[in-house]
């Protein structure tokens, strides 16, 4: 690259002929004459020494107005490094990253104080680079990023959301670990205990955590990692003691208590004093890290109900400050409890991505239904890229408390079936310090980033396979037998986007969305919805509702194909009754009783639609849901899913009992043997089939199979835990 010596160009500007404004010194230091392409140009400079806070927008305003070779203008910020008194001066620095070759042409405009200035016009090249650019959505498909080079990205990674003392080193260890199984991507978290930048005074930013930020990002570029830069958490605004002892209300800056303008944390998103001093903040984040293509997206929120209005305000004005429009998200959870409407949030056209978090209870094995039905529900509603940022076994336990043996089999199928989910990336586990690195479960990544490799991820078309059931055969002679289908609602409070749910013939969901727990009656009308599932029985059987706890008083209505064939009420009140236990909730001054009981709807053989309503009072609540007689024997309890990438097809097969649970509990799996599906719609030919060892990241087995009349079957191999295969037109 070439560059031009170092020289410093004092200029005596004449300032407007307002008598408001005096004439001043800017000094400024423009390094080199050109750049590459995707590379920072930064100007820095000095202007007079502020007597008020140079950070806040209204006693300061410095930009460059650059014109690029498209001869379009753009505004880069600059930020202050310091202001000192003695020295009689403050520093200034501008990064700004140019995506274009050729000529561009700039000039300064500082306001602030007693002064007004604005300098001549200067010039800068830029010449090709290696980079790849900024991630941006996909012009080809609306689910997956790519590099402004053009260059698909799939995301694979962790979080590494905090480290101790915010250690560069501690860092770069992490970096270098996912680096080297393949990933290239992760999350962190700017929060008081870690990378912590605006928190013992507003206003005031911590120089110490921009330095290492700054050193964060030249870490993550010479790694090729991106990262999801997540700027606020939940806890900064949580009053009350919190699972983790994270509450962080009473000592922050916005706290009236402290200093701040807000007398509850409500306030922060409503003050206009409040919205100021952020904005202020994300000016000077913008200003100073957004010249990073390291950044695949800022976020706003971890786990915070944030209003709309005020995602849709700051959405728009850091897309107005931000010229290397970095993608921006934020994502949801707390106050816990309190009905929230996401689809408000996601709908917004400033928010780029969808990033959920995906954790279970502890006592369901199964976690990748949850996953695979929360991502097609995404993906049906919004059409826009997601990911589930966060995942474990537990929200409120570490994983390694279920893994002793270091296995990873829920990080395993995690990465897998979010692969294979729309995701523009895999799901990123939580614990990272305590339970990734601690049991070594890298080479999971590493299998993934291997089989992931050569996918065009920036395809035109990107769809979920048309598959048939894994089909085993049945030793001759032998009569199918029938096996129950367990279904878990989630514990979801609110209302849910999707309330229609297929069980196909192997007991897996389909179509996407989880029922929920609670069956809502006429006092949550803004909530309420009925619970609507699609079946089809090989004989006849029975949907089993286990009833839990029911509050205030339910009455259940079940429909079958369109005729009410089932009613029966819930009772609540104190004391003894058909309940196995009542109870009062001083809280909300409501009864709610535990019933506890089974309620057995027959069902014939057939396809059938079958519809919950509930016509009471409040709240039903449904443990599990039983559908008797469901799965023939020669249907294998294994799970596949898979997407058309373009021209290629990408698969997972999944023993079903290849869970956390099964392996915790040391339950042996039996291996799959003699089984097969089938694709449908595939272009009749010749097929090369690739299966794959998901643990190891290598080629089983390498052969051709023909399509005919859209349909080609496959004969899978052996194997006992999961299996993949990508399938490529010859």
């Amino acid at each position: 690259m070439k560059v031009k010596k170092i020289f410093f160009l004092i200029l005596i500007l004449s300032l407007c002929a307002s008598s408001a404004y005096s004439r001043a010194k800017l000094e400024i230091t423009q390094q080199p004459e050109s750049v590459q392409q995707y590379e920072p140009f930064i100007l820095k400079l000095n202007l007079p020494f502020f007597d008020k806070n140079p950070n806040d927008s209204v006693n300061a305003q410095v930009n460059a107005v650059i014109t690029t070779p498209e001869k379009g203008s753009v505004i880069m910020p600059f930020f202050c490094r310091n202001n000192k008194k003695p020295a009689g001066k403050s520093k200034w620095e501008m990064r700004f990253t140019p995506s274009r070759e050729g000529k561009y042409q700039y000039y300064i405009e500082a306001e602030g104080g007693d002064f007004k200035a604005k300098t001549r016009t200067f010039e800068f090249e830029v010449i090709k680079g290696e980079g790849k650019g900024f991630l941006r959505r996909s012009s080809n498909n609306p689910y997956y990023l790519k590099f402004a080079s053009g260059t698909p990205f799939f995301g694979i990674g962790h979080n590494v959301a905090w480290v101790g003392n915010s250690s560069l080193v501690i860092f770069e260890r992490y970096f270098s670990l996912l680096v080297k199984a393949g990933c290239n991507l992760t999350r962190v978290w700017m929060c008081n205990w870690g990378l912590p930048l605006e928190w013992k005074e507003l206003g005031k930013y911590n120089s110490d955590t921009a330095k290492r930020l700054d050193e964060l990002l030249d870490i993550a570029k010479k790694k090729d990692l991106y990262i999801i830069l997540c700027i606020d958490t939940y806890s900064n605004l949580m009053p009350e003691a919190g699972h983790w002892a994270e509450e962080r209300w009473d000592a922050n800056p916005y706290n009236k208590e402290k200093g701040g303008p807000c007398e509850k944390p409500e306030d922060f998103f409503t003050h206009p004093e409040a919205k100021h001093i952020y904005k202020n903040r994300l000016r000077y984040i913008i200003s100073r890290w957004s010249y990073s293509p390291n950044i695949l997206a800022f976020e706003f929120w971890n786990e915070y109900n944030a209003p709309s209005e005020w995602v849709k305000e700051m959405s728009e004005y850091v897309k107005s400050i931000d010229p290397h429009g970095h993608l921006l998200t934020t994502s949801h959870g707390y106050p816990y409890g309190q009905l929230f409407d996401e689809s408000k949030i996601w709908k917004l056209k400033d928010i780029d991505i969808i990033t959920f978090h995906e954790y279970g209870s502890g006592a369901e094995g199964d976690l990748v239904t949850r996953l695979l039905q929360r991502s097609r529900g995404l993906a049906k509603l919004y059409k826009k890229p997601f990911l589930a940022s966060e995942f474990g076994i537990d929200f409120g336990k570490d994983d390694k408390n279920y893994d002793p043996k270091g296995d990873g089999t829920a990080l395993h199928n995690s990465l897998w079936a979010s692969c294979m989910s729309k995701a523009f990336g895999s799901a990123m586990n939580w614990w990272y310090d305590t339970y990734i690195r601690p049991r070594n479960l890298y080479y999971h990544y590493s299998a993934l980033a291997k089989f992931a490799k050569g996918i065009n991820w920036d395809a035109k078309d990107i769809e979920y396979m048309d598959l048939s059931s894994v089909r085993v055969k049945l030793p001759e002679g032998e009569e199918p037998s029938y096996s129950s289908v367990e279904i878990k609602p989630k514990d979801q409070w609110g209302k849910i986007d999707i309330t229609e749910f297929e069980v196909l013939e192997n007991g897996d969901l389909t179509g996407g969305g989880m029922p929920t727990k609670y069956l809502h009656g006429y006092k949550k009308e803004e909530i309420k919805d009925d619970h609507v599932f699609y079946l089809n029985y090989p004989k006849d059987g029975k949907f089993i509702l286990r009833i839990g706890t029911v509050s205030q008083g339910g009455n259940l209505e079940v429909y079958l194909d369109g005729e009410k064939i089932a009613e029966k009420e819930y009772v609540v009140s104190p004391g003894e009754g058909p309940w196995k236990r009542s109870i009062y909730l001083e809280k909300h001054k409501v009864y709610q009783c535990i019933y506890d009981e089974d309620y057995e709807i027959p069902v014939p053989k057939g396809e059938h639609t079958l519809r919950l309503r509930n016509t009471g009072q409040d709240w039903i609540g449904i443990e599990r849901i039983i559908l008797t007689d469901y799965v023939d024997s020669s249907l294998a309890k294994a799970r596949c899913v898979g997407l058309r990438v373009g021209d290629d097809y990408i698969l997972w097969i999944q023993n079903k009992s290849s869970n956390w649970k099964n392996s915790y509990n040391n339950v042996k799996i039996t291996p799959l043997k003699d089984a097969h599906l089938k694709i449908y719609n595939l272009e009749d030919g010749a097929y090369e089939v690739e299966w794959w060892d998901t643990r190891k990241g290598e080629v089983i087995t390498d052969k051709e199979v023909t399509s005919s009349g859209k349909i080609l079957k496959l004969h899978i191999p052996e194997f006992t835990r999961d299996i993949a295969c990508k399938i490529k037109k010859k």
